[in-house]
């Protein structure tokens, strides 16, 4: 099964909020899109060039959805699977810090009954008011906001001690 991976994602460490030194929250979505150029487009990001006075506009669809013009995407991972699934562990397996919010998203994801294929994570609180987006192509569905712990595996990570 080929994955189309996309991520972006630095810990950052001696920063000013979590103990950890990053947001001890995180942001889930789930969803569904048709094809792997509409998710890329998804997040593609635009700069406004503060030079030419050129207006200020959201950075990413992604961004726009959320009703935000910025968010910094060091803290934003995404994929999307080639394979449909219903499995949530199957979307969780490489996000990190995982196992602490699996229950959660797990909760929040019960009464999904569509196929999905991607899945969102924002690790701060930057969102104001996250939200769900239906469009023809593509689909996401805000599933809350989880306490995280730094610290905790991913799903499926195997422990290294035998």
């Amino acid at each position: 099964m080929m994955v189309v991976w996309n991520i972006h994602f630095k810990v950052k460490l001696n920063m000013p909020y979590g103990e950890s030194g990053w947001y001890d929250v995180v942001d889930v979505w789930i969803g569904y899109f048709d094809n792997a150029e509409t998710f890329t487009a998804y997040f593609e990001e635009t700069y406004t060039d503060a030079e030419t006075g050129e207006p200020e506009t959201p950075i990413s669809t992604f961004a726009a959805e959320q009703g935000q013009h910025f968010h910094d995407h060091d803290w934003l991972v995404f994929e999307r699977l080639e394979t449909d699934t219903h499995d949530i562990d199957k979307l969780l397996e490489r996000c990190p810090c995982s196992m602490s919010y699996r229950d959660q998203v797990h909760t929040a994801a019960q009464v999904e009954t569509r196929s999905l294929n991607t899945i969102l994570t924002y690790f701060t609180d930057d969102f104001k008011a996250p939200r769900s987006v239906n469009q023809s192509d593509y689909w996401i569905r805000y599933l809350g906001r989880f306490e995280t712990n730094p610290r905790a595996r991913m799903v499926n990570q195997v422990d290294d001690q035998a």
